[in-house]
């Protein structure tokens, strides 16, 4: 006889090693300092994968353990909530808007877990145990890259492409979390990282696990509290490896701003409070003499629809024609839609170019066909449609940034840090000296767990890359971020009432 408790046992003894694999990988995205526990979260996967009794259960509880770990990384989309910068009255919808992207993000990414789950299934009674530290790595890593791709699928929309650049919940940024090991990162980027993470994984089931017997709960406990109490010591036995560059030869201006929140967001006169604020805070970092200054995504400090030469005609009336490189970022109209482009005017050759954003983000700059379906669906054509207007942001026509001068940094645009190889395709075009990465999180509500990962992601890219990023942003903490992996506040030259500008040398 079937009852509810019944179920309910069935469904936590075929599952609960794949539920608790989830947490422990994901927790780590949420609180950086259990970033340890996805060692043993990979190893507790890899038990559970083998035990499993039918295919079924093998590729549902792989794609429950690979949708946990996804919702715990990306668990900052509530951060949004409440949703003030879209000036739309969504009301009661806010909230079942913002569940049904994160729950969908993360079901998408598990599909590739099931995926996964598939695999190892077919591959148990041809693979050998001591032969499972070769396959699990790359099957590992090809999994995490296909959730990426089925990212692009589920937010595919008009202005969005297929791509593998949503990066969230790869593994190997949780062990980018140790000085140390952040120094692996030169010989592949995050994908070397999650590689060795599975790899040390497998190194814990080979220890306990390959003898085929249950998971005892004393084992398990040992595995955990190892793994906490490694993890919790992290600062004490790591040392913030010392930076490589042993002069300083590039200043750099960053201009951050606080152009969000509800405050401002109800301001009347928002637009020209925003850009009082920004031509105060140009003319300071002007007036540091610095090489180079940096704004942050959607600055606006000149018409961004002029062309870049004409812009630069009035920022050089304006400004006295300086010597240093300015970079700024916009909103263009184009077409039926917008673009975000990045102006930069150049004070060493005096001229000006434009570099158009190419990678736009779902429910930010454009809406997924999936959503405005689903809202129609449930009645909300009416918010689908607002949606759908506002947030109409197109990849726009400038896009070469292999022709700028060497002197000039190459552009990373917002939310590009997430592409694992956005900067190391920057370098492969030409010579950098080093890269700007203008942006915004006007969206969201103190996001710490997006912040962290973002510092992560640009630490891997410039150790890997070999080379600095300099982020200036609205609503976040412009930072150089160096060749041996360390962040660097600048240090502050003057406040505003909306702007801070610091300066970073190297």
């Amino acid at each position: 006889m079937f009852t509810f408790r019944s179920v309910f046992v069935r469904v936590y003894q075929a599952f609960r090693f794949y539920g608790l694999s989830g947490i422990l990988m994901g927790v780590g995205f949420l609180w950086p300092v259990f970033w340890l526990l996805v060692v043993p979260g990979v190893a507790l996967f890899l038990y559970a994968s083998l035990a499993a009794t039918t295919w079924r259960q093998a590729i549902f509880g792989s794609f429950i353990t690979f949708t946990l770990k996804a919702l715990f990384a990306i668990a900052w989309f509530w951060t949004t909530y409440p949703i003030v910068w879209i000036e739309l009255p969504l009301g009661a919808m806010e909230l079942p808007v913002v569940g049904f992207s994160w729950l969908t993000v993360g079901a998408g990414i598990g599909l590739a877990g099931a995926v996964l789950g598939g695999a190892l299934w077919l591959l148990r009674s041809r693979v050998q145990p001591r032969w499972w530290l070769a396959v699990l790595p790359p099957l590992w890593l090809g999994t995490e890259i296909l959730g990426s791709f089925f990212f692009s699928i589920f937010t595919i929309g008009e202005g969005g492409t297929l791509n593998t650049v949503f990066s969230f919940g790869y593994i190997g940024y949780l062990l980018a979390n140790h000085a140390w090991l952040l120094m692996l990162a030169q010989w592949g980027g995050v994908y070397i990282l999650s590689l060795i993470s599975v790899a040390l994984g497998v190194g814990i089931w080979l220890w306990w696990g390959r003898s085929g017997q249950a998971l005892t709960r004393k084992q398990l406990e040992r595995i955990i509290m190892a793994g906490l109490l490694i993890a919790i010591t992290t600062p004490f036995f790591t040392t913030l490896i010392a930076d490589r560059m042993d002069k300083e030869k590039i200043t750099v201006a960053i201009i951050d701003t606080t152009f969000g929140g509800e405050d401002f967001f109800s301001l009347s006169e928002r637009d020209s409070y925003k850009r009082e604020q920004i031509i105060e805070a140009l003319a300071v970092a002007l007036e540091t003499e610095a090489d180079y200054v940096v704004l942050p995504e959607d600055s606006r400090y000149l018409n961004p629809a002029l062309a870049p030469e004409r812009a630069y005609s009035f920022f050089r009336f304006e400004q006295g024609d300086p010597r240093a490189v300015v970079i700024e970022a916009g909103r263009v109209p184009y077409e039926a839609g917008a673009v975000l482009r990045v102006s930069i005017y150049d004070g060493i050759e005096k001229k000006a170019y434009g570099i158009d954003k190419q990678y736009l983000v779902p429910q930010g700059e454009f809406m997924p066909y999936l959503y405005t379906t689903t809202l129609q669906f449930l009645g909300g054509g009416k918010t689908a449609s607002a949606l759908e207007a506002k947030l109409k942001y197109r990849p726009g026509p400038l896009y070469e940034q292999s022709k700028l001068p060497k002197h000039l940094p190459g552009v990373l645009f917002c939310f590009a840090s997430a592409n694992p190889l956005a900067v190391y395709d920057l370098i492969e075009e030409r010579e950098l000296p080093f890269i700007v990465h203008p942006i915004s999180h006007a969206w969201f509500h103190s996001p710490d767990s997006l912040w962290q990962q973002l510092d992560v992601m640009l630490k891997i890219h410039a150790v890997w890359n070999n080379v600095p990023i300099v982020s200036a942003g609205n609503m976040v903490e412009g930072a150089l971020y160096t060749e041996a992996g360390a962040k660097v506040i600048g240090e502050t030259y003057a406040r505003g009432a909306s702007w801070r500008v610091s300066l970073v040398s190297w």
